[in-house]
C-alpha cells in the first residue's frame, strides 16, 4: 500500500468548508482535475455513489467513486476500486480556531493503483496540494 498526504489551511469556518467539499456536483467548478460529476445512487451521504470524469492521470476515462465515511463535519472518506486495485481518499477537517479549518487529505492506495502511485507519489502529492489550494481558494472566496 502507498500513502501521499497533504494539509492546507483555509479562513472559513468548518461548516463552511465541510459543505463545499461535500458538495461533490460542484466540483467541476473548482477542481481542476474533475472534469464532470453524474450521480449514480442518492446524492450525498454514506454510501452514495458518483461517475467523476478525470484528466491526467486517469486519460479523461469515468470512475466511479463510493462515500464510504461520512462524519459531518469532520470526515470525509471516498474509495474507487477495480481490478484489483483500491484507491481511497480521506479528508479530514479540524477546527483551529471558529475562523480557520485545517484539512488533511491521505491518498492511499493498494494493488495496482498502490504500485503506480508509489511511481508517481510526487505526482499525487502534488495533486493532493493542488485540490487543497483550490478547496481554500473556493471556501475563502464564500466567506
Amino acid at each position: 500500500m502507498s500513502e501521499q498526504q497533504s494539509t492546507v489551511d483555509i479562513q472559513a469556518p468548518r461548516q463552511l468548508v465541510w459543505d463545499v467539499l461535500t458538495d461533490v456536483q460542484s466540483w467541476p467548478e473548482w477542481m481542476a482535475e474533475v472534469k464532470e460529476v453524474r450521480t449514480q445512487t442518492p446524492a450525498g451521504g454514506l454510501g452514495a455513489e458518483y461517475s467523476l470524469s478525470q484528466g491526467v492521470p486517469a486519460l479523461g476515462l469515468p470512475m466511479t467513486v463510493r462515500v464510504a465515511a461520512f462524519d459531518v463535519p469532520e470526515r470525509l472518506v471516498l474509495e474507487q476500486s477495480q481490478a484489483g486495485s483500491k484507491t481511497e481518499v480521506t479528508y479530514t477537517l479540524t477546527s483551529v480556531d471558529e475562523s480557520t479549518t485545517r484539512v488533511h487529505t491521505v491518498l492511499s492506495a493498494s494493488g495496482f493503483t498502490g504500485a503506480f502511485n508509489t511511481v508517481l507519489g510526487s505526482t499525487y502529492t502534488s495533486m493532493l496540494e493542488e485540490g487543497g489550494t483550490a478547496l481554500k481558494d473556493r471556501c475563502e472566496g464564500r466567506v
